[in-house]
């Protein structure tokens, strides 16, 4: 196709070529159909360098940077594509943040001169960046075979290094073997589910129906993530725009697949991947975590499986990400490398010196695997103490830093609750509503730093265990998460204790916020104690002795003191104090 007249920055030619760097996206979207010539050529295409996907990345996602894409052309012809925009003072590859897999496109023969002739035009005006970050570069990719080949003065200014581990499973001769065999590990989640209720996959190919299904499929994510203690992408508005975009350009009938799980008609896992040139991409799932014991991602995952039996797939990817359960199906693992290509001048240098001195240093602590421990333990005691000083000020964090390791002193008291209001004392308004492990995960994102991911695991495991979770909201706003069960025995400090008969027993209460009061715990208690009283019950509760008021407050308002339990920490030993109230 004829060459457009280019917008750019720097132009150089050399033996030939010609290298022209587009900063304008309505000119490289014109050269559309020589973008997906080279895409073909390259021998190993992915969905992430599709133009589709680019454009929406583009239209979503790349509002804060620049078009910085040089295009090298030889006598007429686009022969090589390095996809690149600007961020800041560093070149990043276009699409950086949605692409598993980043790809030079240059047409067999062509890669080294049209890579190297790229470099030399950028460093042109090496005033307008301090680096080039070349990230998730597959091993076997010509970009790489590219820069291994580049001539030393070029190799001076590129530092290299590996990037993410990527398993899949190939699926070869043996095929129905393969996935029969991964099928089978995860059969049991199946089975649950079937027994539960009517389970239907099936691939969403209408975009109508897509556009329905995708708030629920962002909202599984975002609950997931928080969670595990992540902030889901789907928070930020121009993320949920790319996925609309994408399924607009491309289409769920086409490369797009996007699946839904259904148990009883309502959406239990979806996953969003694609099929693209006989590879089937495992790239996000989601599934509903008030199901997290019936394993519906596990059951997504069998039904994937199950389709490619009969699809015409050789590989099925599961991208970047060294998580467990990828290596317990994938039978090949990939390497993803980073490369970094640093400006002319002595800052280049120092930045360049500054890299390899931190990765010498995680190299040093990865192959000491002690030092890695004490490291670990040292990182995660300086967030607890900026957890503690946000929470409680100065104070609070140098008792966490100091004074708690060394010694420390801790009380829970055991407490009855009187169904009756002494002298209206206790009528605080206090409204409390059960809430789910879902429910938990949506308060989560307003309550990081108390509902952290070891809290959501305690709280998972509180489920199990058949206790309820209830918020409990003051004055207008969300205080208190309280977790219950009802038995005639109260899990205590130090064993059990044996109760008169079958009560309500408040096994935790966690305040979301340090703007609470301790008067606040003496309302929850009393909303607790006439709720037990409507179902026949009486009121037992551990309570931490920082939240409580003194014991003739208590009294006086209907809350009894029974037991206290004393722990105190002297130099690493722990000692237990159990007292009997008078």
């Amino acid at each position: 196709m004829a060459i457009p007249s280019f917008s750019t920055w720097a132009a150089a030619v050399e033996d030939k070529l010609e290298c022209r760097v587009l900063t304008d996206f309505a000119e490289l979207e014109a050269l559309s159909a020589d973008w997906t010539r080279l895409h073909a050529a390259t021998g190993k295409s992915e969905i992430f360098q599709h133009f589709a996907w680019i454009a929406a990345w583009w239209q979503s996602l790349g509002k804060n940077c620049r078009l910085f894409t040089p295009v090298v052309v030889r006598q007429g012809r686009i022969v090589g594509i390095l996809p690149l925009v600007l961020t800041g003072r560093r070149l990043r590859f276009l699409g950086y943040s949605v692409s598993d897999y980043n790809h030079f496109l240059a047409e067999p023969g062509e890669g080294g001169a049209a890579l190297e002739i790229c470099l030399d035009t950028l460093s042109m005006h090496a005033r307008e960046w301090d680096e080039i970050l070349l990230e998730n570069v597959p091993e076997t990719s010509l970009l790489a075979d590219c820069i291994r080949n580049l001539p030393r003065r070029r190799q001076r200014a590129i530092v290299g290094m590996p990037g993410d581990s990527c398993p899949t499973m190939l699926l070869a001769a043996d095929k129905q073997d393969v996935l029969k065999s991964s099928m089978d590990k995860l059969k049991r989640a199946v089975n649950r589910l079937r027994r539960a209720d009517k389970l239907v996959f099936r691939h969403i190919e209408d975009p109508a129906e897509a556009a329905v299904h995708l708030p629920q499929f962002f909202q599984q994510h975002i609950r997931r993530s928080a969670m595990a203690g992540r902030r889901s992408g789907f928070l930020d508005g121009d993320y949920v725009a790319f996925y609309r975009n994408l399924l607009e350009r491309i289409g769920p009938q086409k490369e797009i697949r996007f699946s839904v799980l259904e148990l009883g008609g309502r959406a239990v896992a979806y996953h969003f991947g694609s099929l693209f040139d006989g590879k089937y991409f495992w790239y996000k799932p989601s599934f509903d975590i008030d199901l997290w014991e019936l394993a519906p991602g596990q059951a997504m995952l069998w039904h994937l499986f199950e389709y490619l039996q009969t699809a015409d797939v050789g590989e099925f990817d599961f991208g970047r990400g060294d998580e467990s359960f990828k290596h317990r199906f994938s039978n090949h693992v990939r390497q993803n490398h980073v490369f970094i290509v640093y400006a002319p001048g002595y800052r280049s240098a120092i930045r360049r010196t500054y890299r390899w001195l931190r990765e010498s240093a995680k190299r040093l602590v990865r192959q000491s695997p002690p030092l890695e421990r004490v490291l670990k333990a040292a990182q995660g005691k300086w967030q607890d103490t900026r957890h503690s000083y946000r929470r409680g000020g100065a104070k609070a964090a140098w008792r966490k830093l100091l004074r708690n390791p060394l010694f420390g002193k801790e009380e829970s008291w055991v407490v009855s609750v009187d169904s009756a209001d002494r002298d209206g004392q206790g009528r605080r308004e206090a409204c409390v509503n059960e809430i789910t492990l879902g429910g938990l995960a949506d308060l989560a994102m307003t309550f990081p730093d108390t509902l952290t991911e070891d809290v959501m695991s305690k709280a998972r495991e509180f489920l199990r265990q058949k206790k309820t979770a209830w918020i409990v909201t003051l004055d207008g706003s969300e205080r208190t998460l309280v977790w219950t069960s009802v038995g005639a025995e109260l899990p205590a400090p130090t064993g059990t204790l044996s109760l008169p008969g079958e009560a309500m027993l408040v096994h935790e209460i966690r305040p979301l916020t340090s703007r609470g009061t301790r008067s606040d715990l003496v309302a929850v208690l009393r909303q607790f104690a006439s709720i037990a009283a409507a179902k026949g019950l009486t009121t037992w509760a551990v309570c931490p002795r920082r939240f409580l008021p003194a014991a003739r407050i208590l009294r006086e308002r209907g809350v009894n003191p029974e037991y206290r339990w004393v722990r105190t920490r002297i130099l690493g030993k722990t000692h237990w104090k159990k007292r009997k109230f008078c």
